[in-house]
């Protein structure tokens, strides 16, 4: 009996030893969550309107002038869905619109043409491992963005000059955290007085927020003094209210063209003559907007390019681009070329 009850007490004595290693275990896992180590991948970081960018499709260059450059591909997937490659004799073009800009830049020249005036840029388009590289840093006009290198952390910080900014400062020497919590990892130790950006506001008593140097993390809101709104957003014009029927709207067919209206528009040189009488008349004129009425395209692609370049030219002026759709025409992409579809 005794031996018996021994046993038992033996049992449950395991059994604790085995639970409290558990609750240590799982106390372990709960609080790594709080920790992070440093990315060491010896590649430079991009944080894109406050966010880490985790899914570069190639890696930032940098220069020995500290221009920064950004792959063909990854300027498509975050600033123009819509840039594309023309052969210019033996050298590669690029082709990319922003809002009323449109740039052209050409392999290994030290300038690019934006709204077709010539504009001297320290960088150039170049070919790094079979890849085509723009000099992004050069062209923070182009894209509407501000951009800062931060060569001692490996990071490059860029925000869209149409989104809110905030700001604040440190009131009392803090460190910056990873995460919501006093035990978590410090990230850095801030300054009474630093100037941090605000990403999100309060939650609970924490505010993220990210430094002038790129490390983004959380601090209490109460150590946040001198909250001042620095930007705010940029509403997109709208044309809700344009009269498409208007003498102030000007229409242009297939019938207005003397030659083939594609083969008007099969490159960017010939698109741009085209784009410039279009310009020329409605400035004259003194239109509001221009409509495209042009039936049976073969070669949409071009066609989706012409009215691409065209747009900025019209925004420039004040005016707006209007498309009449046809059954040959992808409408959802009408929409992102298009102010209004009729």
């Amino acid at each position: 009996m005794k031996r018996r009850r021994r046993r038992k007490t033996s049992l449950y004595k395991r059994l604790l030893i085995v639970f409290i290693e558990l609750i240590i275990v799982l106390n372990i896992l709960r609080y790594a969550a709080y920790f992070k180590k440093d990315i060491d991948d010896g590649k430079i970081h991009l944080i894109l309107d406050n966010e880490i960018v985790e899914n570069l499709q190639n890696d930032i260059y940098v220069d020995d002038n500290d221009i920064v450059y950004l792959s063909e591909d990854d300027v498509k997937e975050f600033f123009d869905e819509n840039i594309y490659e023309e052969k210019n004799e033996d050298k590669i073009k690029l082709i990319s619109t922003y809002e009323n800009k449109i740039m052209t830049i050409l392999e290994g020249e030290n300038h690019i043409f934006v709204n077709g005036v010539r504009v001297k840029i320290k960088g150039s388009l170049i070919k790094k491992d079979d890849e085509y590289y723009l000099p992004i840093s050069e062209l923070q006009n182009i894209y509407g963005i501000e951009l800062n290198y931060v060569k001692d952390n490996r990071i490059v910080d860029v925000e869209y000059l149409s989104n809110e900014k905030e700001t604040a400062q440190i009131n009392k020497d803090i460190n910056l955290k990873y995460k919501m919590t006093s035990i978590s990892r410090n990230l850095k130790e801030l300054s009474q007085g630093e100037t941090v950006t605000i990403i999100e506001d309060k939650k609970g008593s924490w505010t993220r927020v990210k430094t002038k140097d790129g490390y983004i993390g959380y601090v209490k809101d109460n150590r946040l003094s001198n909250k001042e709104k620095v930007r705010d957003n940029l509403e997109k014009i709208k044309y809700d209210n344009i009269d498409v029927n208007s003498e102030k709207i000007s229409t242009l067919t297939r019938e207005d063209y003397e030659e083939e209206f594609e083969e008007l528009i099969i490159n960017s040189d010939l698109r741009k003559e085209v784009i410039d009488k279009i310009v020329d008349t409605a400035i004259t004129n003194q239109l509001e907007g221009v409509k495209i009425s042009i039936n049976d395209i073969k070669n949409t692609e071009n066609y989706y390019r012409f009215l691409t370049e065209l747009k900025p030219y019209l925004h420039d002026y004040g005016m707006c681009l209007i498309v009449e759709y046809n059954q040959n025409l992808d409408k959802d992409k009408l929409e992102k070329v298009a102010d209004i579809i009729v």
